[in-house]
């Protein structure tokens, strides 16, 4: 027993002399937060380039862009000021209400946390997009906005209304797109992406399979969409790769991020196509949709804590990294009731930075580099974080690579990073990995995974090492810590090969 304390007073002491001292070099900024940056710097300038159709759009779509890629809360609040100055004459009132522009409107306010009663003064927002709708279930005579009504009730309490599914589906085409608005004989990439994300956002499946599967199949080699009007365009690969994204397809979602990236130009925006070699305002703003962001109705602006902290130039983007821009976290819930959330790190260098990149906020045993606590859970009445956690109540910590399976991690989160994707799990005694799946490798990457896990249950060994977990209140030292009901922490600055000790239990079985 006194073994065990003595080495992880010694683990935790020289973790923390390691913190004190950082890294050894700044990382650069990855795509997203380079492309954040611009639009930042756009909303910062006299004349921003997207304002050329109006104020109040572009701030909308710049409040989804920054949120999509988890940065710059500043610009945010910024975007959000503006919003509120120039909305009401965007949206009309009355008979004059355009639905498009008061869909819109009424997203934007939900991405950044404010109440659609009251943004615009003695206006509620969703009680008039909710009026607008017609007696046939639809809100505009045009697919996108009808579609774009259905996102932003997506992302109210009240939902979707039922009819508003069934117009949207009667409109859709025998081989799963959506007809363009301006020539109906066409199908169009950008309804049927936008149409993706509204079938999401209602939380139906009617339609939903043909349309992906439409976008899926008239992907190009090089991941982006026939363009009838010229060449392929970085508008429509952000929409079409977010809405693929969002509806698990993931190899070609990847494949439209690559596609976008193809098209960034030097100082961090995005050209509108390849014929083109500066910044394009609009095609910037949903460009880095494809980037690894969620559906429009589950963005959620980053918190202004993290400005304060001084966090705002690298907050990642909520969701999946795209290949090659950082960690992605997934954190499982369900134990509590609640859902799988997942984030983007993309300079994280340790577990412990992931999930703080990721926007989760954590809480360790006192004195200890364990997590006990993430996101307020579990809540201080069950978990005070003083003792080590029980062995049927802690969070477990899992990694993976992409195109692989979930294995317990080996090292503790305090360690570099050993995969593309980091994961945690509430074990309630029986150690299952995060209700997520791998994303495939991208096709371009030759690598073999079958050096990683193949299996998502522990192999003999780990279990081996994780199979006793004492009680909270024991005072002599932990056993298997919260982060992998106990995986091996290996000290950092080279002194490896002490691990903690107590971290078997008597099954083998974890």
């Amino acid at each position: 027993m006194a073994r065990t304390t003595r080495v992880a007073t010694l683990v935790a002491s020289l973790l923390a002399l390691f913190l004190l001292v950082g890294p050894a070099s700044a990382q650069e900024a990855s795509p997203g937060l380079a492309a954040a940056d611009w639009i930042a710097g756009e909303l910062a300038s006299d004349e921003p380039s997207f304002d050329e159709f109006g104020v109040a759009p572009a701030r909308a779509d710049a409040i989804f862009a920054l949120a999509a890629l988890g940065a710059r809360p500043d610009a945010i609040r910024q975007a959000a000021d503006d919003l509120r100055a120039t909305a009401a004459d965007y949206v009309g009132e009355g008979a004059d209400i355009d639905v498009g522009a008061l869909a819109k409107v009424l997203l934007a306010v939900q991405v950044t946390g404010e109440d659609p009663d009251g943004f615009l003064e003695g206006r509620d927002l969703e009680d008039e997009l909710r009026a607008a709708q017609r007696d046939d279930g639809s809100f505009a005579d045009d697919t996108f906005r009808h579609a774009l009504a259905m996102i932003a009730l997506g992302a109210t309490d009240a939902g979707v209304p039922e009819d508003a599914v069934d117009a949207l589906v009667s409109r859709q085409n025998d081989d799963g797109s959506l007809p363009d608005d301006f020539d109906p004989e066409q199908p169009s990439i950008d309804n049927t992406a936008l149409a993706v994300q509204a079938l999401l956002a209602a939380g139906t499946t009617e339609g939903l399979a043909g349309a992906v599967a439409f976008l899926v199949d008239s992907q190009n080699d090089d991941g982006s969409w026939p363009n009838p009007f010229g060449a392929p365009n970085a508008n429509t690969a952000g929409l079409a790769g977010q809405a693929l994204r969002a509806a698990g397809e993931t190899e070609a979602a990847d494949r439209a991020a690559e596609f976008v990236l193809s098209l960034q130009t030097e100082d961090g925006g995005f050209a509108f196509d390849a014929t083109q070699s500066e910044a394009n305002g609009y095609a910037t703003l949903q460009a880095v949709l494809a980037l690894g962001g969620p559906a429009y109705h589950q963005l959620t602006a980053p918190s202004s804590d993290d400005a304060a902290a001084g966090g705002s130039e690298t907050t990642p983007a909520a969701g999946v990294c795209p290949p090659g821009e950082g960690t992605t976290v997934v954190v499982d819930f369900s134990a509590f009731g609640g859902s799988v959330e997942v984030g983007c790190a993309p300079t994280a260098t340790t577990g412990f930075e992931a999930l703080e990149e990721a926007g989760f906020d954590i809480a360790t045993v006192e004195g200890s580099p364990f997590v006990c606590r993430i996101d307020g859970l579990p809540g201080p009445d069950t978990e005070d974080c003083v003792g080590f956690p029980p062995g049927d109540a802690f969070w477990s910590y899992w990694t993976a690579e992409l195109g692989g399976d979930w294995a317990f991690s080996s090292t503790g989160p305090a360690d570099p990073i050993e995969g593309h994707l980091e994961g945690w799990a509430f074990s309630t005694g029986e150690n299952e990995p995060p209700a997520f799946e791998v994303p495939p490798a991208p096709a371009r990457e030759a690598e073999d995974t079958s050096t990683t896990a193949t299996d998502s249950t522990p192999s003999a060994t780990a279990a081996d090492t994780t199979t006793t977990q004492p009680a909270a209140d024991d005072e002599d030292g932990p056993g298997a810590g919260p982060f992998v009901a106990g995986a091996a922490l290996v000290v950092v600055l080279g002194v490896a090969g002490l691990v903690l000790a107590r971290r078997r239990r008597e099954t083998g079985e974890p």
